[in-house]
């Protein structure tokens, strides 16, 4: 069931989610701006950042447990070329130039009703891309064209409508598309209803909600064919592997009851 959220905590909610893109916007920077940088250095730069812009956080995604019972250890999920989601870093691995890499941050924060709300967004950047045409590489910026795609929705809008978009996409960009995983609406929990595949189901569709938060997830692998890309779980528990250089967005977006609106602002590039 989606949630409706609190009036006063929608305007709290979209302030504390622009705060946080800019966090997420900093540590894409710092890989690209960088030929070599430790994984260690951006979790740590994350965490200090947030800890001086908000207030009573915490990091949602150190509670999470996989299938077999175990935490995941990090606040900020670090994903190199073949790993699409999930990656479980080492503090001591180091990211090079030309690594694809994904950045999957989590925060919750107490909001004005006093309850605590979530906030989830990712970035795909390449190393060392700051002054180099690999900023615009395809598989870097695909997930980004699909969500600007949403943004141009009106009116009742639906989780197939996004569906397909993402499908889309993919087949302009010539990418195979993840669909074990999905986006998934947010707020007062961390994933909820609705559920926003990357490919369309059969399922009947289902309309957003005015006044919700939902976080649509695309993710691409390179060199497909608009397909459903092969996927698993690494020995770690955690990391989801794919066969290719793979990318992943995602972001937080309002449903005003006619348009979408990025909240985070993680497609600004």
């Amino acid at each position: 069931m989606q949630i409706k959220i609190n009036r006063k905590d929608i305007e709290w909610y979209k302030e504390i989610a622009s705060i946080f893109g800019k966090v997420i916007h900093i540590i894409a920077n710092m890989i690209a701006e960088n030929n070599e940088i430790k994984v260690g250095q951006i979790i740590f730069e994350f965490e200090s950042i947030i800890k001086q812009a908000i207030h009573e956080y915490s990091f949602p995604f150190m509670k999470q447990k996989n299938s077999i019972g175990e935490s995941f250890t990090r606040s900020l999920c670090v994903s190199i070329n073949n790993c699409v989601a999930h990656g479980k870093p080492n503090f001591k691995t180091k990211i090079i130039k030309g690594d694809i890499v994904k950045i999957d941050g989590g925060i919750s924060a107490i909001a004005p009703s006093k309850r605590i709300m979530y906030f989830d967004s990712a970035i795909t950047v390449a190393c060392g891309s700051s002054k180099t045409k690999e900023k615009l590489d395809p598989i870097v910026i695909a997930p980004a064209f699909s969500i600007k795609e949403m943004l141009k929705l009106e009116g009742t809008i639906n989780t197939k409508q996004l569906s397909k978009i993402i499908e889309n996409t993919a087949e302009i960009f010539g990418f195979d598309i993840v669909t074990e995983l999905c986006g998934h609406g947010i707020g007062y929990q961390l994933h909820n209803d609705p559920f926003i595949t990357n490919m369309t189901t059969p399922e009947a569709a289902v309309d957003l909600i005015p006044g919700t938060f939902i976080c649509p997830e695309p993710m691409y692998v390179k060199n497909g064919k608009g397909s459903q890309a092969p996927c698993y779980i690494d020995s770690d528990g955690w990391s989801v592997i794919t066969n290719n250089i793979s990318s992943h967005w995602e972001t937080i977006l309002y449903y005003d009851g006619n348009n979408l609106i990025d909240v985070v602002g993680i497609i600004s590039i």
